[in-house]
């Protein structure tokens, strides 16, 4: 109506106005410069075109009869809807990684209809001009009210798909994220691994050039599932410090088609599980599980495996230190070409610097899971010795052994009790107690004994580095390894195969490790096991007492040692109820002492006189007998050697009848029951207070 240069303006207005009716992230200068600019210069060459076609001057155009500009109306709305809808969708894409193909073609095509019913009222409009009454307005009125309902419907519509596409998308990540915990949470020599993984991968992929966001999107959840399958690994595999066997190996290689075939029962809206199945295909066809080689392993697979060794090679192992990035990115480019994409090994050398810091800015907070505790048959092989029945009680006797030492006792001989008590659980050739130098930080060997003591002597293992310095940074044990790693070679010197370290800690504070060292058939079995990791606070807080004074005691007030104790208490009960011969009972007496008289100018050291009674009741006369000292006064003298409970009393009279114990009142009851000895253990530990201890410690002997 009024030309090209007044309909231009008004469109820049148009555009500006509904800019700055935007949410004010996004009403960025920017976006404001584009939206106006974008429709201006889509109209203006638009216009011009039509009034050339149309034959009509710019400055006063004088329009006839319909048909004589319909076509070259159409013409001119088809190409504004083009020209503007084609440089959104481009910035769009530029913006969020897409096609701008894809984006034109799912946001803006259906626009198009809008475009053309817009043209056919302006039509309307511009023949009419001069006679618009109120009949006109009726009938052009209903149109503009229909065309601007069924834009806004389709606008509705749309949004509630992109919400409903967020949410599936937001369950989907949910589900992986809870995935990815699981795993993690299994595999703790890799904890921490899959994440780091991921921020690589994706940003790997898009300086590849990957745009396609079902492609990056599908790369990101398969970093953080690739270990799906490792679910599956048993335990002692999957945590194996050190070198698996051939078999061990072959178990381990499943895990890549079974989290593939784990994750094929979920309807996945990318592609993940090719990623994860063939993550460890190599280049070559040397991989795993379906030998495929080049371009037909999926990209997202070739880029995980280039990440998840570089990933693995720059982090802690219990066989070896963590490299550095430059010998990482040394060895991948000694495998380029065999095990991994050339291209992708270059690109990832080249980028390294930018990569790694771009995934430490996206650092996602960590997720800690409660330890659980392992099945009773997780991590046993097929064919190992079944648990023995003697752990329980040689449990107790390990108990026995760390009763208070007498003033000035040095700490080789709390070490060599531990040594003494620890051999009748499990079996080995050499113990090694380390403690950690509050200078240096390095592990340092106090007291060894074995066949490796010479090559352990005064031995400084630093921190992350071998095994015991391992075992000292993550505070997680390891079995059965390669006693190499600590002893180097001077483990075939001695015959010496196997080593395993367990961690000492008492409360937060990490004390030492206490690392055993055997031939090739002394392997810890997981009924030694489980008794040294139930036993492991009450080490530590016997060492950890030794250090700080020359007196040592356990201190049962405290919960950790508390549950050591009960767990022994408990292992004494199932080693009664599992007992295969049935005249191999449990014959229980609690003991009572209280002085004799109350007369206060006739002082009772009952710590002293009881302590006598405890090592005249001692087990040193058969390995099934024990004595727990529970409180301050009370004792229970087990024994399961058929011995009866008149022949105990029997005992304890003899015991008492000495002249140091004429202070004290000895008193005593047969326990016949084990859940009455459970009972009252535990009323006795519950209901003691640091009061009724001697320096606040309940003492267990």
């Amino acid at each position: 109506m009024f030309g090209p240069a007044p309909g231009t303006l008004t469109a820049a207005v148009d555009a500006l106005v509904m800019s700055l009716r935007l949410p004010p992230r996004l009403r960025t200068p920017h976006r404001l410069l584009f939206n106006v600019g974008a429709l201006a210069i889509t109209v203006l060459p638009s216009a011009f075109l039509y009034f050339s076609i149309a034959g009509l001057d710019i400055r006063s155009p004088q329009y006839g009869p319909l048909d004589t500009f319909v076509g070259p109306l159409y013409l001119f709305a088809l190409c504004v809807f083009l020209f503007n809808s084609g440089l959104v969708a481009i910035a769009v894409s530029v913006e969020r990684g897409l096609s701008a193909f894809f984006v034109w073609r799912s946001q803006f095509l259906w626009l198009s209809a809008s475009y053309l019913a817009s043209a056919a009222i302006a039509a309307i409009l511009v023949v009419f001009t001069n006679t618009v009454d109120l009949a006109l307005a009726g009938v052009l009125l209903p149109l503009v009210v229909v065309s601007f309902l069924a834009v806004r419907t389709t606008l509705g519509r749309l949004d509630d798909t992109n919400k409903h596409l967020s949410e599936v998308n937001s369950l989907y990540l949910s589900t992986i994220e809870t995935l990815a915990m699981a795993i993690d949470a299994k595999d703790q020599v890799t904890h921490g691994h899959i994440r780091r993984v991921q921020r690589y991968a994706v940003a790997l992929a898009r300086s590849l050039g990957v745009s396609d966001e079902r492609q990056i999107r599908a790369i990101e959840a398969a970093a953080l599932l690739h270990d799906m399958g490792k679910l599956a690994i048993p335990e002692f595999i999957l945590n194996k410090p050190g070198k698996l066997t051939t078999r061990e190996f072959s178990v381990m290689k499943t895990h890549a088609a079974v989290g593939a075939d784990l994750l094929s029962s979920i309807q996945f809206p990318y592609p993940v599980v090719p990623i994860v199945r063939h993550h460890h295909e190599n280049w070559d066809g040397s991989g795993y599980p379906d030998g495929i080689k080049g371009s037909d392993i999926p990209i997202g697979a070739r880029i995980l495996s280039v990440v998840d060794c570089y990933d693995a090679l720059t982090s802690d192992r219990p066989y070896r230190p963590a490299m550095t990035a430059e010998e990482a990115l040394e060895i991948l480019s000694q495998r380029r070409g065999k095990m991994y994409d050339p291209l992708i090994v270059d690109a990832f050398v080249r980028e390294h610097s930018r990569l790694r810091a771009e995934s430490e800015l996206q650092d996602l907070p960590a997720v800690i899971l409660a330890n659980q505790v392992d099945s009773p048959h997780s991590g046993q092989m097929q064919g190992e010795p079944a648990a023995t029945q003697a752990a329980p009680v040689e449990s107790l006797r390990l108990l026995a052994n760390l009763a208070p030492f007498p003033d000035g006792s040095p700490i080789n001989t709390v070490c060599r009790q531990l040594v003494n008590s620890i051999r009748a659980i499990a079996s080995f050739d050499t113990l090694a107690i380390y403690v950690i130098d509050d200078v240096s930080s390095d592990a340092v060997s106090i007291y060894v004994e074995g066949a490796g003591g010479r090559a352990l002597s005064s031995t400084r293992v630093p921190i992350a580095e071998r095994m015991t310095g391992w075992v000292a940074a993550h505070r997680t044990a390891v079995w059965n390894t390669d006693a190499a790693l600590d002893l180097a070679n001077a483990a075939s010197g001695v015959n010496l195969a196997l080593g395993s370290s367990l961690p000492l800690c008492c409360g937060e504070a990490m004390i030492g490790v206490l690392s055993l060292y055997g031939r090739a058939d002394q392997e810890i079995t997981v009924a030694q096991r489980r008794a040294l990791e139930s036993l492991l606070p009450t080490i530590s807080s016997a060492l950890f007492s030794a250090l700080q004074r020359p007196s040592a005691s356990i201190d049962c007030t405290s919960p950790a040692v508390r549950a050591a104790a009960l767990t022994a208490v408990d292992a004494l009960l199932a080693h009664d109820r599992l007992a295969l011969d049935g005249s191999h009972h449990a014959t229980v007496l609690a003991i009572s002492v209280a002085p004799v008289g109350s007369d206060v100018n006739r002082p009772v050291d009952i710590d002293t006189a009881l302590a006598e009674l405890c090592s005249r009741l001692s087990p040193h006369l058969t390995a099934q007998r024990c004595v727990l000292r529970i409180t301050h006064k009370q004792l229970l003298l087990c024994a399961f050697d058929g011995t009866t409970s008149d022949q105990l009393a029997s005992e304890v009279i003899l015991a008492t009848s000495a002249r140091a114990m004429h202070s004290l009142v000895v008193s005593w009851s047969r326990i016949d029951n084990p859940l009455e000895l459970q009972d009252r253990v535990r009323r006795m530990l519950e209901t003691t207070t640091p009061e009724q201890s001697r320096s606040g410690a309940d003492l267990v002997h």
